[in-house]
């Protein structure tokens, strides 16, 4: 349970990013932006 609760909250927390990388990132911080949300998400998931 901790898990899935774990998993929403860092989805919910990626989209924020998301959303905000999108509204103020330019064309080149936007890649960037994207494969640092990327990694943290794949290193939470498979190093929780």
């Amino acid at each position: 349970m901790t898990f899935i609760l774990t998993f929403f909250g860092v989805v919910a927390a990626v989209l924020v990013l998301g959303f905000v990388a999108l509204t103020f990132a330019t064309d080149i911080m936007l890649p960037v932006t994207l494969m640092l949300v990327v990694a943290a998400l794949v290193h939470e998931v498979f190093h929780g």
